[in-house]
């Protein structure tokens, strides 16, 4: 094992020289940011009760929706202490509405300033005008109570609740307005497509893994040297291991500093209740997007390393790309309510359930949330499957020699 600094650093570089597979990952990126640029632009709004100059029902297009939210982003009520003064300035400074059409309309058209603020108070306290600070931190104690009593039928232990219990009390109370970052849905919904993508590029980089030397007759040959097998099949595996992450930071990477670009970076020191109000995580809308990038990085590993197993299996570079990427869409078509393990499913992990979803794992007496489980989780399942690979490599020896 003296010299597997040297094999892998040539896998690696073998990997990283096919030019071919790297510029189907970076076209892969490139799909990503022109997607991203597009739905910049998407998601106008259209007001069939107020007509323009020509008679038809008015449109808002998704470039000023965008701007709108760009200046929530930027707005002076950003910073300030929801107590008691501010409730009442949003009282004083909103009119009463009819209707829920004719408060879109002024929130949309005319004065968007406090749409945020209005839009938490009704969906913790439904009376909104008569809405208090006092009131209002009640109910929202009350209601994430209640969501914690009920999520999943009710299936949280004690102890989940205790844990969420102790987690709620570290929230901040009152809490500090901040328009949560813009691109969050977005992104979030982009997530979906990524799922799609990462197996996609993870199998075009890692297919040739273990089936490369057969193809090019080279099998006979290494495994002539008995001493070498072992340190060969480390090296390739670590290097197939260290690439697929490359592929998931590149692509994934990538992708956030488009919507950046496109949303901008205010916003993501909101605390989680800025975005959705009866969630007991006390973590700001940044730091519940990083566990789900990193969970999507290690999914491609996951892939990359269910690649190089069909690759050592079958010997077949064509069975190693098909594989991961149709049970990606087998398991994307398997929508599951996200409770019990079916909550660690990629569709439902990475994405709009991850953040809701409040069933803990207990590990050796300590709870862990679905983001550390699962960061565990794939983490040993990518172990498990480049230790599979073994078996593959060690049958290719015993038809080669």
């Amino acid at each position: 094992m003296k010299n597997f600094g040297i094999l892998y650093y040539y896998e690696l570089k073998k990997l990283l020289a096919r030019k071919l597979a790297w510029a189907a990952v970076l076209a892969l990126a490139v799909f990503c940011v022109a997607a991203t640029l597009r739905a910049g632009n998407t998601g106008g709004r259209v007001y069939h009760d107020i007509l323009d100059t020509d008679g038809n029902p008015l449109v808002v297009t998704g470039e000023q929706v965008r701007r709108e939210a760009l200046a929530k982003a930027g707005s002076e009520l950003n910073g300030r202490v929801m107590d008691e003064a501010f409730f009442q300035e949003m009282l004083e400074s909103v009119p009463d509405f009819s209707s829920i059409d004719q408060q879109d309309v002024y929130f949309g058209l005319e004065d968007g300033a406090w749409s945020r603020p209005f839009s938490l108070a009704q969906g913790v306290f439904w009376k909104t005008r008569t809405v208090t600070a006092g009131s209002f931190y009640a109910e929202w104690q009350e209601n994430t109570q209640s969501y914690l009593d009920h999520y999943a039928g009710a299936g949280l232990s004690q102890g989940e609740k205790d844990y969420w219990g102790e987690k709620m009390a570290k929230i901040e109370r009152p809490f500090v307005y901040r328009y949560p970052w813009p691109g969050t849905q977005k992104l979030m919904d982009f997530f979906y497509v990524l799922l799609g993508l990462l197996p996609v590029a993870a199998g075009i980089c890692l297919c040739a893994v273990f089936s490369g030397e057969y193809r090019d007759r080279m099998d006979a040959l290494l495994f002539t040297a008995k001493k070498s097998r072992r340190p060969l099949y480390f090296a390739k595996a670590l290097a197939g291991a260290t690439a697929a992450v490359l592929v998931g930071v590149v692509i994934v990477g990538i992708t956030v500093a488009a919507h950046v670009a496109v949303w901008g970076w205010k916003g993501f020191d909101a605390i989680l209740q800025m975005w959705q109000p009866v969630l007991p995580r006390p973590i700001t809308v940044g730091q519940m997007l990083v566990p789900l990038l990193a969970l999507l990085v290690l999914y491609t590993l996951v892939c990359g390393s269910l690649s190089m197993l069909v690759s050592a299996l079958t010997r077949s570079s064509v069975a190693a790309l098909a594989v991961p990427v149709v049970l990606a869409q087998i398991m994307a078509r398997f929508h599951q309510l996200p409770y019990g393990w079916k909550g660690y499913l990629p569709e439902n992990l990475i994405a709009w359930d991850g953040p809701t979803n409040v069933q803990l794992v207990k590990v050796f007496g300590v709870y862990l949330d679905n983001f550390q489980f699962g960061t565990l989780l794939y983490l040993g399942i990518a172990l498990v499957l480049l230790a599979l690979c073994w078996l593959g490599w060690r049958r290719s020896v015993e038809r080669g020699v």
